[in-house]
């Protein structure tokens, strides 16, 4: 969370919309403070089960994917320049301690 905060916003409150990885960490974060639980147990709780998506999981810390399934690819940069990565098989776990609380 200190690379997040120690950057400078893009743009005010109020004045744009732009996607950031660090606005679904905080929001895990948030989640946990409030619950007192994970993102994918509120997630699996309040949305995945009661709408009966089968078909549907949450990321946890395996880097397999359900099949069937597409690939997924970045270049894990944030220009728009260099090699691409097929990142399907990625564990999603390296920032799942950005959703709960350290303390």
């Amino acid at each position: 969370m200190k690379i997040v905060i120690s950057r400078k916003p893009e743009f005010a409150p109020g004045i744009s919309w732009g996607y950031s990885n660090s606005n679904y960490l905080l929001s895990g974060m948030l989640i946990n403070r409030v619950t007192g639980n994970a993102y994918g147990d509120e997630a699996r709780r309040r949305v995945i089960e009661p709408l009966s998506l089968h078909g549907t999981s949450m990321a946890a810390t395996s880097p397999t994917v359900p099949q069937p399934s597409g690939r997924a690819y970045s270049q894990l940069a944030e220009n728009t320049t260099g090699k691409i990565y097929d990142v399907t098989e990625f564990d999603p776990s390296v920032s799942q301690h950005c959703g709960r609380d350290p303390r």
